[in-house]
C-alpha cells in the first residue's frame, strides 16, 4: 500500500500538468522542470523539459538540452547529423511545421529566434543555413525556399506596427562579404529579383550609401536596362529633369517636369550629330 501511495504522490506533478490541457486529459509521459516551474505553453507534447531562472552566472549561457557530437578525421563518406527531424504530412487543411522557434523579447538585450554559427577552419564550404527545395512530378504547388512574412502582431495583439528589415546583412570590422547577394555558377532563374504585379512599395532598389564606387554595374549583358515605354529616366531627386519615351509618336522627350524641352524622333531613320 505504501509503494502505491508513493507512486500517486510522485506522479502528482505529472497529472497536474496534464489536467490544464496540455495532453488531453492525459498524463504526459516525462514532464520535468529545472529551479522553478515556468509557465507552459498549451503543448500536446509527450515530452517536455522546462527552465525557469531568474538569477544565473554574469555573462553565462543557460540551456535545457545539448547534443554534442564531434566527428574525427575519416577516409571513408560520412554525414554527421547531430539532429534529425522528420515530418511526413498529408494534411489539406491548416499548417505543418517541422520544426517551431518562438522568442518573446521583453527586454532591451539583442535577441533571435534561431541562431546559426558557422565556424571554418578547412577548405570546405561552410553554411549557416541551407534548404534544398525539390518539387516532384506530382506537385503543382508553390516552393519557396525562404519565406518572410510581417504579421500585423501576434495572437489577438493587433499593433499596425511595421517590421523594419527583411533581409539585413552585417559585417564587423575588420571582417565582411565579398558578395552581398550571389547568384551561383550554374544557378538557374527567370527572374532574379522580382516585383508581383500587386506588390507594393516606394523604391524597387534604394542606394543611399556615400561609399560606394559604382551603385550600378551589370556587365556584359545584352539587353543591360530594360524599361517599359512611357516611364521615366529622372537626373535628379526631384523627378523633375527626365526622359521619357513615347512609344505612340515614337518620340524620346526630354522634359522639365511637364514641360518638354525636346525630342529626338525615333522613327527617322538617319543618322545625326547632337553636338555638332
Amino acid at each position: 500500500m505504501k509503494k502505491y501511495a508513493l507512486l500517486i504522490i510522485s506522479f502528482m506533478p505529472f497529472m497536474a500538468q496534464a489536467a490544464g490541457g496540455v495532453w488531453n486529459a492525459t498524463p504526459v509521459k516525462r514532464l520535468e522542470w529545472f529551479t522553478n516551474k515556468p509557465k507552459m505553453p498549451p503543448l500536446n507534447s509527450p515530452y517536455q523539459f522546462a527552465r525557469k531562472t531568474t538569477d544565473e552566472l554574469n555573462n553565462g549561457t543557460s540551456s535545457i538540452m545539448a547534443l554534442i557530437y564531434e566527428q574525427g578525421e575519416t577516409n571513408n563518406t560520412v554525414y554527421p547529423w547531430p539532429f534529425y527531424l522528420q515530418l511526413d504530412t498529408s494534411h489539406d487543411y491548416g499548417h505543418a511545421v517541422g520544426i517551431t522557434s518562438r522568442l518573446y523579447n521583453r527586454g532591451d538585450g539583442w535577441s533571435v529566434a534561431q541562431h546559426s554559427e558557422g565556424i571554418s577552419y578547412g577548405t570546405g564550404d561552410t553554411i549557416g543555413f541551407n534548404a534544398e527545395m525539390s518539387p516532384m512530378a506530382t506537385s503543382d504547388a508553390r516552393i519557396i525556399g525562404i519565406n518572410l512574412n510581417a504579421r500585423d502582431g501576434y495572437g489577438d495583439e493587433h499593433p499596425g506596427k511595421w517590421s523594419n528589415t527583411a533581409v539585413n546583412i552585417q559585417s564587423e570590422p575588420g571582417g565582411g562579404w565579398a558578395e552581398g547577394v550571389r547568384f551561383d555558377d550554374g544557378s538557374n532563374m527567370w527572374a532574379g529579383l522580382h516585383w508581383a504585379p500587386d506588390a507594393y512599395g516606394t523604391f524597387g532598389i534604394k542606394m543611399d550609401s556615400r561609399h560606394l564606387i559604382v551603385g550600378l554595374d551589370t556587365g556584359a549583358t545584352p539587353t543591360a536596362i530594360r524599361m517599359k515605354a512611357g516611364s521615366k529616366v529622372c537626373l535628379e531627386s526631384t523627378d523633375a529633369i527626365c526622359i521619357k519615351y513615347d512609344a505612340k509618336a515614337q518620340k524620346i522627350y526630354f522634359l522639365n517636369g511637364k514641360a518638354k524641352l525636346g525630342h529626338l524622333n525615333t522613327n527617322v531613320q538617319s543618322d545625326k550629330c547632337l553636338n555638332c
